[in-house]
């Protein structure tokens, strides 16, 4: 393990602190193939059992999202029924605010993870 992915951690983190409220749906969708990358090239490098199930806890925001798309189906459904325009941006707004949620606990696992490979690189 060498000192770039260490700056890679770092910089996921940057990543996640940028997205705020506002967030488009395109930043997200960037951010989360940069955290599914970096995620997967942690677990094919780490060989430490303890680091190994803290990099798997790493949340993915698709799935995450996908867990919790059910109660909000039924008002996109009626919206959209009455207002095309306004279900799409209550959808957009709706995954922007679910998705901020979740690259918080991302980033907060990627700071564990750096405290932890730095301490296991010593």
């Amino acid at each position: 393990m060498n000192s770039s992915v260490l700056r890679q951690i770092r910089d996921i983190q940057v990543q996640a602190e940028k997205l705020g409220n506002r967030s488009d749906v395109d930043s997200i969708k960037q951010f989360e193939r940069y955290n599914l990358e970096l995620k997967s090239y942690l677990l094919r490098e780490v060989e430490d059992d303890f680091l190994l199930n803290e990099i798997r806890a790493i949340p993915e925001v698709e799935a995450e999202i996908e867990k919790n798309a059910v109660g909000s189906s039924f008002l996109l459904l009626a919206v959209a029924y009455v207002i095309p325009q306004l279900a799409t941006y209550f959808k957009e707004r709706s995954y922007a605010s679910q998705a901020i949620e979740v690259i918080r606990d991302i980033r907060a696992k990627y700071a564990s993870i750096e405290f932890l490979l730095k301490n296991y690189m010593d």
